[in-house]
């Protein structure tokens, strides 16, 4: 799919689902949870020459802050009550290596 408003980050850290790994170093802007929404087909769209519409979905990434960094320890993908899926990602800090 084309997609617009990609944020800027590393997106080579996620899973075949779109999920960052446990054990997976994170560093400030890499994303956790990729994710996307369609866009609507409205006449007033931007299209490409052929006359498709340029975008198709658009990015609503999760990305870590830019000052935290850690090692993915858990994902977890869940219901809510109305039967929503949603995701929470625990990042735990980097064990200091001894000499």
């Amino acid at each position: 799919y084309r997609t617009a408003s990609m944020r800027k980050g590393d997106y080579s850290k996620l899973d075949y689902d779109g999920l960052a790994e446990p054990g997976t170093r994170i560093l400030g802007d890499d994303i956790l949870i990729g994710r996307t929404s369609p866009l609507p087909i409205e006449p007033g769209n931007m299209r490409d020459d052929m006359g498709a519409p340029k975008y198709e979905m658009k990015d609503n990434s999760v990305a870590c802050r830019t000052a935290e960094n850690g090692i993915v320890d858990n994902v977890m993908i869940s219901l809510n009550k109305d039967g929503f899926k949603f995701t929470k990602v625990r990042l735990r800090a980097p064990t200091p290596v001894e000499a």
